[in-house]
């Protein structure tokens, strides 16, 4: 009897299981000087939004040279901006899904704090996803 109940049970368990995922956030990717890094979103909205913990990416760049940015594809359709060192680097929502940013040559012995913001609801002020890192500076 055990048996036979065994593979119905395996079955409701695999549908419960894969129900129960959570489908993973994009991730942006960040390049400069021959290093990347992959960037988790901290929130980002399926329907209802969900905060994740995870901890600030940084990578090092140098001043005087380019950073590249990549956003999937789901992110660009919907539209995202860009904030370096607390001021957004386009008026508009981009729709692109790669950006190269020019690093000026600073005088910095703190970390610079950048944000991607997904501007799924036409509104800055309400993401639909946020990615945070931070730029090292150095000359």
């Amino acid at each position: 009897m055990i048996v036979r109940r065994l593979p119905l049970a395996l079955a409701v368990l695999a549908l419960v299981t894969t129900t129960a995922c959570e489908k993973p956030a994009p991730q942006i990717t960040i390049a400069s000087s021959g290093r990347v890094i992959n960037v988790d979103a901290s929130q980002y909205c399926f329907g209802t939004c969900l905060v994740h913990a995870v901890a600030t990416k940084s990578i090092r760049v140098r001043g005087n040279t380019t950073v590249s940015f990549d956003v999937p594809k789901r992110v660009a359709r919907k539209g995202w901006i860009l904030v370096f060192a607390g001021q957004p680097q386009f008026a508009q929502p981009r729709n692109e899904s790669h950006y190269t940013l020019s690093i000026p040559s600073i005088a910095q012995s703190q970390p610079l704090d950048v944000s991607i913001i997904e501007t799924g609801t036409g509104d800055p002020a309400k993401p639909t996803g946020e990615w945070k890192m931070q730029f090292l500076v150095r000359e």
